[in-house]
């Protein structure tokens, strides 16, 4: 007889472990310290361009474990629209509000404290701003900082809110529950 598990949130693979910034916040800083010498330096924009697109990598996948820690009932979009729709030329614009913002209200709406929602309208109106201005070489290096600054302070308190308790959640349930080591998995024959 085979078994299953019914509980598609023991299924997922960050399920048993923290969500870790670590990787993709050096990769990031890395870029962001680069890109700044690039005006001093024009051959270190050979260096830079990999490791921003290793860093975006990281980026993405972060996010989408952000998403992904919250139960479908509680979110506002899919882990895979959050980030995928940030790739739409001028879409993007617009989609870092609901992909950043709805976030945090999904996180608030989920364990019912308040989330970053204030850095979040704060990031998402300088990553347009970036946009606009990094044409410009020391309004965008400043915008860019500035931005990356805020990313920082950021990511680390969503993180810190997902790892305190929302990624064990029962299926049908929008509220953080404490998993026992000696709370059996739900199987199905």
């Amino acid at each position: 007889m085979a078994t299953s598990i019914n509980n598609k949130w023991q299924n997922n693979w960050f399920m048993d472990k923290k969500i870790n910034p670590t990787v993709c916040i050096t990769l990031t800083s890395c870029t962001i310290g680069l890109s700044l010498l690039v005006g001093l330096f024009p051959i270190i924009s050979l260096l830079t361009i990999p490791l921003a697109i290793l860093a975006l990598v990281f980026k993405c996948i972060l996010h989408y474990q952000l998403w992904s820690a919250i139960p479908e009932n509680a979110r506002s979009t899919t882990p895979g629209k959050a980030v995928g729709f940030l790739f739409i030329p001028f879409f993007n614009l617009y989609w870092y509000f609901p992909s950043y913002v709805g976030l945090t209200t999904s996180i608030k709406k989920t364990t019912g404290k308040p989330s970053a929602e204030g850095l979040a309208v704060t990031y998402s109106v300088l990553s347009i701003l970036v946009w606009f201005f990094l044409w410009i070489p020391i309004i965008g290096s400043l915008f860019t900082l500035a931005l990356f600054i805020i990313w920082l302070i950021f990511i680390n308190a969503l993180v810190k809110d997902v790892n305190s308790g929302i990624l064990h959640v029962q299926p049908g349930k929008s509220f953080p529950v404490k998993i026992n080591a000696d709370m059996p998995p739900v199987i199905t024959e």
